[in-house]
């Protein structure tokens, strides 16, 4: 409900009864994404721990629900590692005026950094969606 007299764009939501603005919850949203890349380490870990030693173990629930976590937490390592180290090249380029091959990396970055953040699992989805 917007509050009237309010343009739509200037607009906040309040409260039906006492027509106060309501607080946004962000920080429960920022905490999830600190969140997120320790509870895919913590998948990761305890799959490893669990299937390596008798690989039967794949297929009991709780190493199912842990085995997205602990994908989707490798796919946004490589991406973020792999980004991080295309961008040093390509300063390391630039240093030496070497335009095209430090674009090159830039753009290689870029590429990186996308991949680390789309396609999220639907493990992931789900985890936000509790807050």
């Amino acid at each position: 409900m917007f509050h009237s007299g309010q343009s739509e764009k200037n607009s906040f939501n309040v409260c039906a009864k006492t027509d106060k603005p309501i607080k946004q919850k962000k920080k429960k949203k920022q905490l999830a994404l600190w969140l997120l890349p320790f509870t895919g380490l913590a998948a990761l870990i305890w799959f490893l721990l669990r299937v390596v030693p008798k690989p039967s173990r794949a297929t009991y629930p709780c190493q199912q629900v842990a085995f997205p976590l602990a994908s989707g937490f490798i796919v946004w390592l490589t991406g973020t590692l792999a980004s991080i180290a295309a961008f040093r090249k390509a300063q390391n380029y630039i240093t030496k005026t070497r335009y095209v091959p430090a674009t090159i990396f830039i753009f290689i970055s870029f590429i990186f950094i996308w991949l680390a953040m789309i396609n999220p699992t639907s493990a992931d989805i789900a985890y936000f969606r509790c807050f």
